[in-house]
């Protein structure tokens, strides 16, 4: 059901930011020694875990307000982004004020016309050039939740001022901040409850069961690997500066700046989560602000993508699973996934395709190409699939307990033009721009590199099998044969009807180089395909 009207929260940008340059970490975390209670770390249920976060929040919070100047959002700023054709025509407009002055400033005549088209002049060119920077700043984001052109917008869309565009609700124009919102509750509903009507329903019950049964198979076979200071003085270390606030209003500096006094009392806490086996309610909510996609319609509200900010202190637990994740996972992680990788590449995927392609015209063969694109990959990864992939890649016991402890009771609150929704239920999906999605990603996709690189088919580069170079959920095929191609895409077909994900049909092709003289056909579950020149896409 669609939040009502009473969901609609004020959410104001803030007025005054910390000047971090101008903070003394000595004073600052001084204060927050001072104002840390004795008993903060007197926990023995998760209500007392889940207060002391709270409260742990606040200190940090009121101890910077106390100590740290201040600066006005905005205030006092000269805009440094006029354009050389706003300059000529604030130019021109002078010229002509100045004739006017020296006319006896009349108060109508040729003079008094012009002046005004000047002015209508200026303002039309600083529309263009406003729409040149928003379009150039899109343009910017490659789709990494690092990028900084992201958090741009992201500052930008928590302004009432910012993100005013239109939205195409029910066939209509909309305006209303409010109605706009109600809409993003709406999609966002739909969008994080699984559906199941057009896939493998019998494997989802399947998993379902064991999903269920897994706790007790973990706790048996838990070994507890306490939290140490260095595993959290690390984490916090690799927080980035400079990034939208959390829901509380809480940075990485807030952190950075008082690591020695916070690092064992935001250990201790850690431990506690871990002992108790409870994350933080505060950790499981995030707010969701929309950043449009590259090249597409900004009235369409399935053409953004939800990036969520969690709070500071989650992610510190989050930087410390995935510190630990990362150790096996690395080791498990198959060969040809190229994607949010240490010491690997993107552009590594890239080059085994051109390797590949030129090895094809070296021996005169024929090399068919399938680019695969999931839709809305990470936001429909079902969450007992997600957490059975966890268990037979190998991934330690406590550490997929506590991500399956995170997973449950999951929410987020959507951010629009100032207001904000209240709490709607994550049932499916991984969070967009959390520091553990990707890798818990490539662990849901893992299977599917390892069964099609199993089958023996695929392009052969010498001894080496190359037919599945992926990056993140973008998946390429490469095959020498058509029977071949046609096998890898049934396989990957099949796999996304169980994994619960679907193909999407604009955005997979198939590319046969150099071209047949016949066209050939394929076919993508229902949706049948022919080879045209260079690129085929799916079609009816």
């Amino acid at each position: 059901m669609r939040p009502g009207p009473a969901s609609k929260i004020p959410y104001p940008s803030p007025k005054y930011l910390p000047k971090w340059n101008k903070c003394d970490p000595e004073v600052f975390s001084s204060k927050i020694s001072q104002l840390l209670p004795d008993s903060l770390l007197d926990i023995a249920t998760t209500w007392e875990l889940d207060a002391a976060v709270a409260t742990l929040s606040e200190i940090i919070l009121q101890a910077a307000a106390e100590t740290i100047p201040t600066r006005k959002v905005g205030g006092g700023k000269k805009r440094k982004d006029i354009s050389p054709a706003e300059v000529a025509l604030r130019k021109e407009g002078r010229q002509i004020h100045g004739d006017w002055i020296a006319d006896g400033k009349p108060t109508d005549g040729p003079l008094v016309e012009a002046e005004k088209i000047n002015k209508k002049k200026v303002r039309a060119q600083r529309r263009r050039d406003a729409a040149t920077v928003r379009q150039n700043l899109y343009n910017d984001i490659l789709g990494s939740a690092n990028s900084p052109a992201i958090f741009k917008i992201l500052r930008r869309t928590m302004s009432a001022h910012s993100m005013q565009q239109p939205l195409l609700i029910d066939g209509k124009l909309v305006e209303d901040p409010v109605a706009q919102l109600d809409a993003w509750c709406s999609y966002y509903q739909q969008l994080y409850t699984p559906d199941s009507e057009d896939f493998d329903a019998e494997y989802l019950t399947r998993a379902e069961d064991l999903s269920a049964k897994l706790p007790v198979l973990l706790e048996s076979a838990r070994q507890h690997n306490p939290i140490t200071e260095k595993e959290v003085y690390t984490a916090i270390q690799s927080l980035n500066r400079r990034k939208c606030p959390d829901e509380e209003g809480m940075v990485s500096e807030h952190l950075l700046n008082s690591v020695d006094v916070v690092t064992p009392v935001i250990t201790s806490l850690l431990e506690n989560a871990r002992i108790l086996m409870h994350v933080p309610d505060s950790f499981k909510t995030g707010i969701v602000t929309n950043v449009p996609k590259k090249g597409k319609p900004l009235t369409h509200l399935a053409n953004h993508r939800g990036i969520t900010v969690t709070t500071i202190l989650g992610k510190v637990l989050e930087a410390v699973i995935e510190a630990r994740k990362k150790k096996k996972q690395r080791a498990e992680q198959h060969d040809m996934q190229f994607g949010f990788s240490d010491g690997l590449s993107p552009v590594m995927a890239s080059l085994l395709l051109r390797e590949c392609i030129t090895d094809a015209r070296e021996r005169d063969k024929k090399i068919y190409i399938t680019t695969l694109d999931a839709r809305k990959a990470f936001d429909v990864v079902s969450h007992p699939i997600l957490h059975n992939s966890l268990y037979f890649e190998g991934c330690d016991p406590e550490t997929a307990l506590i991500i399956r402890e995170w997973y449950s009771g999951l929410s987020s609150k959507i951010v629009w033009r100032n207001l904000k929704s209240e709490a709607i239920p994550v049932k499916q999906g991984i969070r967009q721009g959390g520091l553990l999605s990707t890798g818990l990603y490539k662990s849901y996709i893992n299977p599917l590199l390892s069964i099609l690189n199993a089958t023996g088919e695929g392009y052969q580069l010498g001894s080496c099998s190359v037919a599945s170079p992926t990056v993140a959920d973008d998946v390429l095929l490469i095959a020498e044969g058509k029977l071949e191609m046609q096998h890898l895409i049934n396989i990957s077909h099949e796999f996304s009807k169980q994994r619960q994900y679907l193909l999407h049909p604009e955005k997979s092709e198939i590319i046969c180089i150099p071209p047949p003289p016949i066209p050939e056909k394929f076919h993508m579950g229902d949706i049948h395909c022919s080879l045209s020149l260079f690129i085929v896409r799916p079609g009816s």
